[in-house]
């Protein structure tokens, strides 16, 4: 028997296949309790009063998770019509759920008087590079950034339009985020030079209402595929991570970096054994504040103040079976659960303290 949910109600559907795990993922796409095809992006915030992961997928779906067992909600909203490469929870009480496809098109959704209800944001005529949240004294914002080199934020609640950042005609942005320093929004973007003037990839701080660089921004190795914003410790960080492995520019000593915005002061250096990082965040454990990141087929969690050498993360989490692109975190009831996505389609949760791998099947 596998345990599903129809209309946020456990049912029973029987019938369910023996065999390997990868079995098992098949059989539960096809059932409407999974991806079929590999997770690009998961969040978390709440739908209907209560704690839940978003997750987005090449299958050009989102599905809602409840964060307390791992069990589906509901049915997948299927209005995209490409890929959905971002998802991100926003609101006075994180229970807006925008989702951003490969075709520009971002969607708004909420759930009210029992129904979720889902209207457009706006489409954009480039690809997506990043969705952020900034929770400001009287309003929140979401941002999306594109790879033309524009950041357009709104005011998350009633979708009227707060800023636009024009970060270069030349420049094409890869990665991009969106929080508050000294209760002003910042952002952040990570953006390849297409004029040919530098190499490398540049990271720059913007002052969202003064449209310009908080500094000068600073360049990052090719390789970077993590950049994102977060609030550590109460203070503002940067988290942005390099290749480290043998093939890949082996001088490079640090593939995640923490640096503390309002210092600009290195908090973190960690350079951990797998090769390719993907996707960072910052969570609670019992044992104080940890970074996640997403490597390989691995989830590695690590001290952020750490400066030290090689292979240095406190323990990785090993249950996936292909690459692990996005990573997520929620509090449920004391206990902060992981939520983890692969490129075979596969999403888990696990408890972060315990390790112990939530099991709704």
């Amino acid at each position: 028997m596998h345990v599903a949910e129809w209309n946020s109600e456990p049912v029973v559907v029987s019938h369910a296949p023996t065999g390997p795990p990868r079995m098992w993922r098949l059989w539960a796409a096809a059932a409407g309790t999974g991806h079929t095809d590999a997770v690009r992006t998961v969040a978390a915030g709440r739908w209907a009063a209560r704690p839940v992961f978003a997750s987005g997928g090449a299958d050009r779906t989102v599905r809602l998770w409840d964060a307390a067992t791992g069990r589906p909600l509901g049915q997948a909203f299927t209005e995209h019509a490409a890929e959905v490469t971002h998802v991100a929870f926003t609101g006075p009480h994180r229970d807006i759920l925008l989702t951003g496809d490969g075709s520009g098109v971002v969607l708004r959704r909420q759930f009210r008087a029992g129904t979720p209800r889902s209207e457009p944001l706006t489409r954009l005529e480039s690809r997506i590079a990043g969705i952020g949240t900034a929770d400001l004294d009287d309003r929140t914002l979401v941002g999306v950034a594109t790879e033309d080199g524009t950041f357009r934020i709104w005011d998350a609640v009633t979708s009227e339009p707060h800023a636009e950042l024009h970060i270069g005609a030349d420049m094409a942005v890869r990665r991009a985020d969106l929080g508050v320093l000294d209760g002003r929004p910042v952002a952040l973007t990570i953006a390849d030079d297409r004029s040919g003037d530098c190499e490398s990839p540049t990271l720059t701080l913007w002052d969202v209402s003064a449209g310009e660089p908080l500094y000068e921004p600073m360049t990052v190795p090719e390789e970077c595929e993590v950049g994102t914003l977060t609030m550590l410790d109460g203070r503002l960080a940067v988290i942005h991570g390099i290749d480290a492995g043998e093939n890949h520019h082996p001088e490079q000593a640090t593939d995640v970096q923490v640096i503390d915005v309002a210092t600009r002061r290195v908090l973190g250096r960690h350079r951990h054994k797998r090769g390719w990082s993907y996707h960072a965040t910052i969570a609670r454990s019992a044992g104080g504040t940890v970074v996640l990141v997403a490597a390989e087929n691995w989830v590695a969690v690590m001290n952020p103040y750490d400066m030290g050498g090689p292979d240095i993360e406190e323990f990785e989490y090993a249950g996936h079976n292909a690459f692990v692109d996005c990573v997520a975190t929620a509090d449920v009831a004391g206990r902060t659960i992981v939520a983890s996505c692969d490129r075979g389609n596969d999403v888990q949760f696990w408890d972060l303290d315990t390790q112990e791998r939530l099991r709704p099947l």
